[in-house]
């Protein structure tokens, strides 16, 4: 199974709702170039070109039969792309089969016997074994394990009980005991096999005292054996040092290639899909040329017209004839009209008799029309295309006599910068980061350095600079791992078909028994119980690092789910082999990093804050992915909304993570190049309110008193007021419930955010303006329907939705005309404030406008409620 293909302009996965139904925008069109795109991409050029469609790739012409999106219609898809649509559908179809219940495995009763039953038949194969030595401990069975510590050797039944006694015993490591040969002599052959204390050097061989005395060997130089052994052991010895270093050797080549491996399969997967997206276009330029050489066909050969003309020609002839002999029919029993039209009669019978009325067939003067195509095409397609071998081979094995001193410096160079990478990583774990997992939740990692390059085995292909991807897991935003869309029909697949193995087994041998580092397997995932491909990252558990993790104990190891990024740690309980079906797709996850950004306030290390942004921004919404660079198997990426989607009142997605990050304050460029310029996040505001015409007398109240030169009112009994009211009520509604609007909150604002805010004297929610953001996590909010303003904390303001945007501000600016503070002052006190506040605030009054001064309406305020019409601007002046 392959990926879905992808439209090149949109970065959008091809689809449809099933096999069916094969419509939709996301339908894969063919243009006249030979160039594909989606339904919906082609559609909003044909609304705007109107007659023709302009090819973004090579700017060919498509014409359109019908003007405007109608035209689309005719545009035929592509046959090949909606064959592998159709075939990824049925596979999907076919894995999603119905689960045949939970296994006995997965029960604590079923998984209980089947401990039981893998321990009998490993008893059984070890009985089974005769190593000619018997067991030190019950002298009866025969003795299959030996432990070094102990310096003893039992049989399988006396090693567990006896190791059993205590916590330092359990630490012993068992290993097998080798066959002896029974009918190996221990002693000397030829004396009854006394011992052998003598060693003969002129013979090279052990004696015994008889044979020192005795013979020949009487002038041999014999000495005692211990001294022979003593010089074994110093050679001996001196083998070890030998020894140590090509162990060390063989240690690095097993992880070096260990690590190569899913380079590997990556570089395989990667070609493949090379051969397939270039015989996509072949397919479509054949298709293309199928359909160009139709089109000639169907405007050049008019042999069917000309069948047609001459149909009707003949049938028009043989309805005149017809009439002719009808009409004279007619007149044969009528004389008298026979004989005034006879010569009309004869005029027609002349026509009918000069008629065509044979149809003979033309011999044709040259050769029929046909198709033509030459087979050098078709003979040369077994042939087309090639694959290079070369390089395939990543390493070769070489004696340690065989290495220069220069190589195995770059040996050791390449390790020290490896174990560098892996400490510096190992610090940033300890941080306490929030990291995104399958299910969308935000939870606490540990991490290893292994967790952060799991992803080698999908390489980056930098042809493909932009794609719509999915975060999955975050360490930092210079370290997460990403899924490509277009991936994620096949790994739904795949976790189908695992999950369904996985629940249904019962074989005991599907069980880990035991687990070593690099171990492939199915972990079940603590959050939603499902199975996924996972690797062992740590084979022993921190609280019992000399203690072997079984079944038995419940230990649990670290595993690293390789689709997604993430780690947990899981008891044996909870792991299955993976079967080898499941390692043809590559792992899923690949690892990235933010372009051009560090940490803030140059500090070294990224803070809690920064990546709680980066979450909150990313979000479980697919991102376009734009390619920078690369390093190693790492991409440098932006990640941004795509342009194609419109925001809405729930989308966060920023116009560009990395530049809203550096925004947010959480992160900054590595260099001033690299500042951008432009918005960071999708513009919403709100209309601005209509002013009021000058010289007009409108109904207003006071909402709010700044000064004497900064008053803020709503006008009164218009609609736009009962529409506040209405708006007012639908928040409160929202937000002010048992359900107080949570998935509406907003974990990091910015300056210039809409949204509603919950004033703090009253505990209402209305709408809002963020105009600062604070460091302690707080924000400055204007109130925009009444002028005053307030700091809040985050969990006080929510996201907008847009229906609430459609009513401009209501709080109008004025202040009063011809009015200043007293004396020299060139600002008002803050007793004027509350002078000129509890004379307005909340009061209804009339405005009288006279001009516009700094933005800000220049009015007379009268008070119109007593029996003679007061000024306020003269009142204020007076007091």
């Amino acid at each position: 199974m392959q990926r879905t293909p992808t439209c090149q302009n949109c970065c959008k996965s091809y689809g449809f709702k099933d096999v069916s139904k094969p419509i939709g925008n996301r339908i894969p069109l063919l243009l006249e170039c030979g160039h594909t795109f989606c339904e919906g991409c082609v559609t909003k050029w044909a609304r705007l070109q109107k007659t023709q469609i302009l090819c973004p790739t090579c700017t060919h012409s498509t014409t359109l039969t019908v003007e405007g999106e109608k035209g689309v219609r005719d545009i035929s898809p592509n046959i090949h792309l909606l064959g592998v649509m159709t075939n990824t559908k049925r596979a999907s179809y076919r894995s999603d089969v119905q689960k045949s219940g939970r296994s006995k495995l997965g029960t604590k009763a079923g998984l209980q016997r089947a401990i039981s039953q893998f321990a009998q038949e490993k008893k059984a194969e070890l009985m089974k074994i005769d190593t000619g030595v018997k067991c030190e401990e019950c002298s009866r069975g025969t003795a299959t394990a030996s432990c070094n510590k102990c310096e003893t050797v039992y049989c399988s039944a006396c090693f567990e009980r006896v190791h059993s006694y205590s916590n330092a015993l359990r630490k012993h490591v068992s290993s097998p005991v080798t066959q002896t040969n029974s009918e190996t002599a221990v002693g000397c052959p030829d004396h009854n096999n006394r011992p052998l204390e003598f060693y003969d050097k002129d013979d090279s061989q052990p004696v015994c005292s008889h044979c020192v005395v005795v013979g020949e060997r009487q002038m041999h130089a014999i000495v005692p054996i211990d001294e022979i052994a003593k010089e074994v052991q110093v050679q001996f010895k001196t083998s070890i040092e030998e020894v140590t270093p090509i162990i060390k050797q063989l240690d690095k080549s097993v992880q070096k290639i260990c690590k190569a491996l899913p380079e590997v399969k990556a570089e395989k997967n990667h070609i493949v899909n090379d051969i397939r997206e270039h015989f996509q276009n072949v397919y479509a330029a054949l298709q293309t040329r199928e359909q160009s050489l139709i089109k000639d066909v169907e405007l050049s050969h008019n042999g069917e017209k000309i069948l047609e003309t001459l149909r009707e020609e003949v049938t028009d002839s043989l309805r005149k004839a017809k009439s002719y002999v009808q009409d004279l029919e007619n007149m044969i029993g009528q004389p008298q009209k026979l004989i005034d039209n006879a010569k009309k009669l004869k005029s027609d019978l002349e026509s009918v008799q000069e008629m065509s009325c044979c149809a003979v067939e033309v011999p044709s003067h040259g050769d029929d029309v046909k198709f033509e195509a030459s087979k050098e095409l078709q003979n040369s397609i077994s042939e087309y295309g090639s694959v290079s071998m070369d390089g395939c081979t990543r390493f070769e094995l070489k004696k340690l006599s065989e290495m220069s001193e220069e190589d195995l410096r770059e040996v050791d160079n390449d390790d020290d910068s490896e174990h560098e990478l892996a400490e510096a990583l190992a610090l940033q774990d300890q941080d306490q980061v929030e990291n995104t997992d399958k299910s969308g939740d935000k939870v606490q990692h540990v991490g290893t350095a292994r967790s952060i390059t799991a992803s080698k085995i999908l390489k980056a292909n930098l042809a493909y600079r932009h794609e719509m991807v999915l975060v999955t897991h975050i360490r930092d935003p210079c370290q997460f791992m990403i899924q490509r869309v277009a991936d994620m029909e096949q790994l739904q697949i795949m976790m189908n078909v695992i999950n369904i193995y996985c629940d249904s087994t019962e074989n005991v041998h599907d069980l880990l028994y035991d687990v070593k580092i690099g171990d492939m397997c199915c972990a079940q995932f603590t959050i939603d119980n499902q199975w996924y491909r996972a690797c062992i990252i740590t084979a022993y558990s921190p609280d019992h690092p000399n203690v072997v993790p079984t079944l038995e104990n419940n230990l649990c190891v670290e595993v690293q789910y390789i689709d997604y990024g993430n780690s947990e740690w899981l008891p044996l309980s909870r792991l299955r082999k993976m079967k080898a079906e499941f390692l043809n797709i590559p792992e899923l996850a690949q690892c990235c990093s933010l372009a051009d950004i560090v940490p803030p306030f140059q500090e070294d290390k990224w803070p809690s804050k920064a990546t709680k942004a980066f979450g909150s921004l990313t979000g479980d919404k697919p991102l376009l992915m734009t390619v920078i660079g690369k390093k190693g198997s790492k991409l440098f990426v932006d990640l941004r909304r795509p342009e194609d989607d419109e925001p809405t009142q729930d989308d966060d997605r920023p116009v560009s993570v990395r530049d809203a990050l550096v925004f947010l304050e959480v992160a900054r460029f590595s260099s001033p190049a690299s500042k951008p310029e432009g918005l960071f996040f999708p513009k919403k505001t709100y209309k601005e309110p209509v002013p009021i015409g000058e010289g007009a007398f409108v109904d207003v109240l006071v909402t709010h008193v700044a000064a004497p030169d900064e008053i803020y009112v709503q006008k009164l009994r218009s609609e736009e007021t009962r529409e506040l009211q209405h708006i007012m009520e639908e928040i409160s509604k929202m937000f002010g419930g048992r359900r107080r609007g949570t998935e509406w909150s907003v974990p990091w604002p910015y300056k210039g955010l809409v949204c509603a805010a919950r004033f703090t004297e009253d505990k209402v929610w209305y709408r809002a303006l963020v105009t600062a953001v604070n460091s302690d996590e707080t924000v400055d909010v204007t109130y925009i329907d009444f002028g005053n303003s307030e700091t809040l904390p985050f969990a006080d303001i929510r996201k907008l939705p847009d229906m609430f945007l459609r009513l401009p501000k209501q709080a109008l600016p004025i202040c009063l005309v011809d009015i200043k503070p007293n004396g020299d002052e060139a600002e008002w006190q803050k007793q004027d404030q509350v002078n000129i506040s509890s004379l307005l605030l909340n009061r209804s009054l009339v405005v009288d406008v006279k001009g516009v001064v700094d933005d800000k309406m220049s009015v007379l305020l009268f008070d119109t409620t007593g029996a003679k019409d007061v000024c306020i601007n003269e009142f204020s002046c007076a007091q």
